[in-house]
């Protein structure tokens, strides 16, 4: 038979860091920094007030905001690219045209950068395009 004992747990709540010189005036903390970085993501023409507001971050100085704003940088979104060049798309289209009557299911596809069969009929292929002939006992 189990014995259950009541265990006493005595839990301490410590205090949220204060910075000893008192409250940052002209700066912000990393975790504040990545939280303005999302709100001015979100809102790339916003102000700075609303930009802090959003972001739960009290400065009071316009000059303060507008200066940890211009720190931190300005968003930029990735421009879209097509992934094939018209190059890329002819060279495709070509090889395609060469390859059209070739018979797929004889082919290995693989991502691997080398690859050995040694099979029963003696053949080893690696690498490229060497083919080697080894003698069957």
């Amino acid at each position: 038979m189990r014995s259950y004992v009541l265990v006493k747990c005595n839990i301490v709540f410590y205090p949220r860091y204060v910075r000893p010189k008192g409250l940052y005036k002209s700066s912000v903390t990393m975790g504040e920094r990545t939280s303005l970085k999302r709100a001015k993501a979100n809102h790339p023409l916003g102000s700075s007030k609303d930009i802090f507001l959003e972001a739960g971050v009290t400065m009071t100085s316009k000059a303060a905001r507008c200066r940890v704003l211009k720190r931190i940088g300005k968003p930029v979104k990735a421009v879209a690219k097509s992934a094939l060049t018209a190059s890329h798309k002819q060279q495709r289209f070509q090889w395609a045209r060469e390859n059209l009557e070739t018979h797929f299911a004889n082919v290995i596809w693989t991502d691997e950068c080398r690859v050995t069969l040694e099979g029963p009929d003696g053949w080893v292929r690696s690498g490229g395009d060497e083919v080697h002939e080894r003698g069957v006992n």
